[in-house]
């Protein structure tokens, strides 16, 4: 969750959770906040559809930022977010009135207007083309690049892992985070949140095997995130 979804309570608990687990905090697709840091925890920086935090005047994925964000040690990592539970398929937008100043600035956007996240990556249609970003983010930050999705369909990881083979393992996603469909919140319209995406307990051992079927599973980190609701789904 990022901040502005979220307040700086909350970021501010998550990171000294984090800090004394000994794990690391995603930050969200909204950038990162001077909150995100304090607590001094490991990060994920996390890059959704609209590059808030990461882009330019125009909109586009800034190198400057980039490199500004991958200089600071507690970040660990950068996470592309294709799609996650939440909302599959779907942009996302917070309404002017939350657009302060403060989250303004740190989504380098305009304060006071709806900010709007699309639905998808307007360079990313295929296989190629992802790998071609995550290649240029790793290039321009020097740390380790994945992606994040809720899968719909397998057929589409052959694609990505014919893709991976045809370039050599240097192309390769550093990790794959994989969200299950129940990962959402109340923020999700039904027919999304009812019909679209497949649940963890399905989609992780496709993804794991498919990974291990073109040798890329020890390339490839897998990272798991999902829902448990009641006692009854603990087994």
């Amino acid at each position: 969750m990022s901040y502005g979804s979220i307040s700086k309570n909350a970021i501010l608990a998550l990171g000294s959770g984090a800090k004394m687990a000994g794990c690391w905090l995603n930050t969200g697709e909204d950038g990162l906040s001077t909150y995100h840091l304090e607590s001094g925890c490991d990060l994920v920086a996390q890059i959704g559809t609209a590059k808030f935090g990461y882009r330019d005047k125009e909109g586009h994925l800034s190198d400057t930022r980039l490199k500004e964000v991958a200089a600071l040690k507690q970040v660990k990592m950068f996470e592309i977010k294709l799609s996650q539970g939440a909302k599959p398929g779907t942009g996302g937008i917070l309404p002017a009135v939350k657009v302060t100043e403060e989250i303004a600035q740190i989504r380098e956007i305009l304060p006071h207007q709806d900010a709007i996240s699309p639905n998808r990556f307007t360079e990313v249609s295929n296989s190629a083309e992802l790998l071609d970003l995550i290649h240029h983010i790793r290039e321009v930050t020097g740390k380790p690049t994945g992606f994040k999705v809720v899968l719909g369909d397998y057929k589409w990881l052959h694609d990505l892992c014919n893709e991976i083979i045809k370039r050599g393992l240097d192309h390769a996603p550093d990790f794959i985070t994989l969200d299950g469909a129940e990962g959402r919140t109340g923020a999700a319209p039904m027919s999304l949140a009812d019909y679209m995406g497949l649940p963890l307990a399905e989609s992780l051992p496709v993804l794991v095997d498919t990974l291990t079927e073109y040798g890329l599973r020890k390339r490839i980190k897998v990272i798991a995130s999902g829902k448990l609701i009641t006692p009854g789904m603990v087994t």
